[in-house]
């Protein structure tokens, strides 16, 4: 039973001395971490300097203007030498027709011309019709008199066979009388027949000749007609020889057209045919620009834009380095109609473009130092503000209350404390503060958040 009681009392003992040992541990390790966490919290002094409000946007390298050789018309097209990257000179031949195809092409034209021009040339020879009109005329003078000298003989016809029938009675008269014999009524009637005879021939030889007279005095008609007509056909034909010369002119511009020359002193950006080949009329051949006009297009939200004005400096990064700008440029314009971009995250965006210039110089550091090119990707941060001689200090030092209140976390002899602050210009490295720190305040870089 003592035993019993002894033990229990061992127990008890060590129980409450082990409580009071973790008590005092568990004290000492809060001590120990609470001096730990305010030896480690890392603060930066509050500075004066220059700071800048700018709009950060991923950019691309752009040339406004780029020159698109193409195939002029339907043909074959040389073989292309100048690769990406060629330099190239004003007036440097740089694509061209086979000149074999140039040269039958304006030969089929002008011997077009050529054909033409000679049927206008012998439609207008009427010297055949001329003759053949005067002939005809002639020939109706001529008919004219035979269908007279006609009709007088028919007339002289009808007059013997006149006197032969009145002396036929005469004669039979006189047979009853004794004053004639048979045979003079014999040869009377004789006479008569052969006059009648004569008088027929001549009727229808003057018929004749008339129906003939009437088919001649046609000729001279349809040889004029004929002459009238040709003149109509050189109307066609003149029509003819105008579409010829305008195939002929554009065969010539065509041929013109054939040899592509560069416009100015540029680079060859993209060559899209290497080998000889029949082309259709615009089937690119090569893309021309210009280094000197190279600049920087940027999609920038609609709600930012409305703070960028012509004239405003950018910095140009390069890679993924925000530290120190490769150079800067001048925004030059913003377009006056946004558009729809999804973002990365699917949402609707509303962006406009705006574009930035570059110095001469700045284009030359760019190609020498970077080889940048076009549609290269680029960083840039449009300056919105500026203000030098203001205290600064880190944006991650700067926490948001609410709509109105903002505060940072400073240390002063030792502790740790809130201040509420006025800011002013922000960006993504730095804050202004106008009011509630004083140049050297030390600042917390991980605020305590509650």
């Amino acid at each position: 039973m003592a035993t019993r009681r002894a033990f229990a009392g061992r127990a008890v003992r060590v129980l409450g001395t082990s409580f009071i040992l973790c008590a005092l541990g568990l004290v000492l390790y809060v001590l120990l971490r609470g001096a730990n966490e305010n030896n480690q919290t890392e603060v930066i002094p509050c500075r004066r300097g220059t700071i800048r409000e700018f709009i950060s946007e991923r950019g691309m390298t752009r040339l406004p203007e780029t020159i698109l050789i193409s195939m002029p018309f339907n043909g074959r097209i040389e073989a292309i030498p100048w690769r990406e990257g060629t330099k190239v000179k004003k007036g440097q031949v740089l694509a061209r027709i086979v000149p074999a195809d140039v040269e039958n092409m304006l030969a089929e034209a002008r011997a077009v011309v050529a054909r033409v021009e000679a049927a206008i040339r012998t439609n207008r020879d009427n010297r055949v019709e001329e003759t053949a009109l005067q002939q005809a005329q002639q020939y109706v003078e001529s008919m004219k008199s035979t269908v007279e000298a006609a009709a007088a003989r028919a007339n002289a016809s009808e007059a013997r066979y006149n006197y032969a029938e009145t002396r036929l009675k005469r004669v039979t008269a006189l047979v009853g009388s004794g004053a004639a014999s048979q045979d003079d009524v014999d040869r009377a009637q004789l006479a008569s027949i052969e006059a009648s005879l004569g008088y027929r021939q001549d009727r229808l030889v003057h018929a004749a000749l008339s129906s003939l007279q009437a088919a001649t005095n046609l000729l001279p008609t349809l040889i004029q007609r004929y002459i009238e007509r040709k003149s109509l056909v050189e109307g066609e034909l003149q029509q003819q020889l105008a579409e010829a010369q305008a195939r002929l002119k554009m065969a010539e511009e065509n041929a013109r057209r054939a040899v592509m020359t560069s416009p100015y002193d540029g680079v060859v950006l993209h060559r899209f045919v290497s080998h000889e080949q029949f082309l259709t009329a615009g089937t690119p051949l090569l893309e021309i620009g210009r280094w000197e006009d190279l600049e920087v297009e940027a999609d920038i939200l609609t709600e930012q834009a409305v703070r960028i004005r012509p004239g405003m400096p950018v910095d140009i990064f390069l890679g993924s380095s925000e530290d120190v700008p490769v150079c800067q440029g001048q925004v030059s314009g913003i377009y006056p109609a946004a558009f729809t971009k999804l973002s990365s995250l699917g949402v609707e965006e509303q962006r406009v473009k705006v574009i930035v210039t570059l110095a001469p110089e700045t284009i030359a550091k760019l190609r020498e130092q970077y080889n940048v090119g076009v549609g290269y990707r680029v960083r840039v941060h449009i300056i919105t503000q500026e203000r030098a001689n203001v205290l600064i200090v880190p944006r991650i030092a700067v926490v948001q209350l609410d709509q109105q209140r903002w505060a940072v976390w400073i240390r002063e002899k030792g502790a740790i404390r809130r201040r509420l602050v006025q800011v002013g210009l922000m960006n993504d490295r730095e804050a202004e503060i106008r009011e509630g720190l004083n140049e050297g305040d030390e600042v917390v870089l991980t605020p305590i958040t509650e």
